[in-house]
């Protein structure tokens, strides 16, 4: 497994779809296939790499009650109609603790439990909700489907009078990934074509979250 970095990440744009539900009911082929034909429509340019935010734990929240949001990076300017349910907002530079996940579905617990010791065995804590890149489209294995991701914690460095303090063990994820994915879910994204400076949408699937 991928060991776990300190990144300072860019801003960039966010066009997103609003979720709220049960983490493994969200239709991420549905909501990605509006993301991408908005932004055909729109004339904008879109990102490669779709990205899911979650805010709530499961195991603290009612399934039914989780928010998460599923977007794709953009760039240029769109007028929002007020019909639409796609929005907009500006993801800020972040200080994240990431981990990149290529393994089965299974293994995405795991993923999440490092991440989350690594960040209380190193003096930080979670400063936001966790955050999906996913980097490249799911292979499929004998074991099943192969998920590539990267996985981000934004933290904050925890200090008291010039002393790092070592704050109390959150696994605060296994809030998104005590979950187990299931195949059955496509997760579509642009790739560019440079020779003809041309987008073309390609089928990238990815599993069923469950809580």
């Amino acid at each position: 497994m991928s060991e776990v970095k300190i990144k300072k990440t860019k801003g960039c744009k966010l066009a997103y779809i609003e979720h709220i539900g049960d983490y493994g009911s969200i239709p991420f082929d549905n909501y990605i296939t509006q993301l991408y034909g908005w932004a055909k429509e729109k004339k904008i340019r879109p990102g490669f790499q779709p990205m899911g935010v979650f805010y709530d734990s499961p195991e603290k929240t009612p399934s039914e009650k989780c928010r998460s949001e599923i977007g794709i990076p953009i760039t240029g300017e769109a007028k929002l109609e007020p019909e639409k349910r796609i929005k907009i907002k500006n993801m800020p530079p972040m200080t994240v603790a990431m981990i990149k996940h290529k393994g089965s579905a299974k293994e995405y617990p795991e993923t999440y439990r490092k991440l989350s010791e690594w960040i209380v065995q190193n003096g930080y804590e979670w400063a936001g909700p966790a955050i999906e890149v996913y980097t490249r489209k799911p292979e499929v294995a004998s074991n099943g489907m192969i998920i590539y991701a990267t996985v981000q914690a934004p933290v904050k460095k925890i200090e008291r009078a010039g002393e790092i303090v070592k704050p109390k063990y959150q696994l605060f994820l296994l809030i998104n990934r005590a979950r187990i994915y299931k195949p059955g879910s496509s997760l579509s994204y642009i790739k560019t074509d440079k020779s003809s400076n041309q987008s073309r949408l390609h089928k990238n699937y990815l599993c069923n979250r469950r809580p």
